[in-house]
């Protein structure tokens, strides 16, 4: 998934675990995961 830093700028393609944040690697400011699919915990 494709995500952009709205501090720097940086856009790179994500490809961690975390549905809510990942951290920019130029600046390493919180960055929200948006468009990841959740998985529901309910069986």
């Amino acid at each position: 998934m494709n995500i952009e830093c709205k501090n720097c700028g940086y856009k790179w393609n994500y490809k961690g675990k975390s549905n809510y944040y990942a951290t920019c690697p130029r600046c390493l400011r919180k960055v929200k995961v948006v468009g990841k699919k959740l998985r529901s915990a309910k069986k």
